[in-house]
């Protein structure tokens, strides 16, 4: 007696596009294409491959409405897609707007990144695109960042964890859908940042596991990279967090920069301090334009805020018409109970 289950096959008739019937199990997957409501039927085929073959169609109605709270698909996930993408400034952007589109990458579950692409015309997501190629396991510090160059070629750089930074480039000119791998860049790198300079000048910084905050310079739109350059080092028993952040303004040519420290000693994090540069990384100084000597150190910073008692946080930084920096960061009385944090902000007088 032969028990072997017939198997079943399933097709459809005007589904929506952008919408696939799996023909082996009947799963309906995709994304609407449309930022309206509307109505639709279509009808599922179900095919039995017995002799004779059997075939039964159903109709279904389906209903497309729009989000009372969110315009316009703006929603990317409602399930935890980013449960590990980074989420303060030790590793930027990871968002950005260029040519009428918003791109924005982050850290999947199983610690790929994913990059994303909204046409603002169009005001439509494309589905996510996963970088496949990281060397991560377990660990989740891979901090993906993403940057748009003077040709308009789209980089991403990731999967740093004390390692060596991956770097993507997309194939296609404001395009997310098909990437170059490049050569991987440093050797024991964490978080890391990237600035585009319009003169196909690419900054990639990042902290290092020496306690070192560096930076990588390309001059083609990273096809080559230039030898390290040291910005910080506070010692052997400090480790040196962007985590306010590095900025590029365009209008006056300034690259702003914000970190604190983490001492190893104490276990504090603890200091607010900054420096800038307009020579594109060359050589940086304080906010009243003194030179600062390199690498930055605990001696020659410009302190912006210091409370011994406190623990001390970067959360974001930016700039006014006129270049001056402005620096948002938190503090929290010891011992460490960040629901008590109290928000902060230092700006740059005229």
């Amino acid at each position: 007696m032969n028990t072997k289950l017939t198997p079943y096959y399933w097709e459809s008739i005007n589904l929506p596009n952008n919408l696939q019937i799996n023909p082996t199990n009947g799963k309906i997957s995709g994304y609407i294409n449309s930022n309206k409501e509307f109505k639709t039927k279509f009808n599922i085929l179900t095919t039995v491959s017995s002799l004779p073959k059997q075939t039964s169609t159903k109709t279904f109605s389906l209903n497309v409405l729009k989000s009372k709270d969110f315009n316009n698909n703006e929603i990317i996930s409602k399930n935890g897609i980013f449960k590990y993408a980074t989420n303060n400034g030790r590793s930027n952007p990871q968002f950005l707007s260029k040519n009428n589109n918003f791109y924005t990458v982050y850290q999947s579950l199983d610690l790929k990144p994913e990059v994303l692409k909204y046409n603002k015309l169009e005001k439509q997501w494309t589905l996510p695109i996963k970088i496949n190629n990281n060397s991560l396991n377990s660990n989740k510090h891979g901090h993906p960042v993403i940057t748009i160059d003077s040709e308009n070629f789209l980089h991403i750089f990731y999967g740093a964890n004390f390692t060596e930074i991956k770097h993507v480039k997309s194939k296609i000119k404001n395009d997310i859908s098909n990437w170059n791998q490049m050569e991987d860049i440093g050797f024991n790198s964490i978080y890391p940042s990237i600035i585009s300079l319009p003169n196909n000048e690419l900054l990639l910084f990042n902290a290092t596991s020496d306690k070192k905050y560096i930076f990588f310079k390309s001059s083609d739109n990273g096809q080559t990279w230039n030898e390290k350059k040291e910005i910080i080092f506070w010692g052997d028993n400090y480790f040196i967090y962007p985590d306010a952040g590095i900025i590029y303004d365009n209008d006056n040519n300034i690259i702003h920069l914000s970190w604190s420290t983490h001492s190893y000693i104490k276990n504090d994090h603890q200091g607010i301090y900054y420096a800038k540069s307009i020579n594109n990384g060359n050589s940086w100084t304080n906010s009243n334009n003194k030179t600062l000597n390199l690498p930055i150190n605990s001696k020659n910073t410009e302190t912006i805020y210091f409370n011994e008692n406190e623990i001390t946080y970067g959360e974001s930084i930016t700039f006014d018409e006129n270049g001056n920096p402005a620096i948002l960061f938190t503090t929290t009385k010891k011992p460490k109970n960040l629901h008590n944090s109290i928000y902060k902000l230092a700006y740059k007088k005229k």
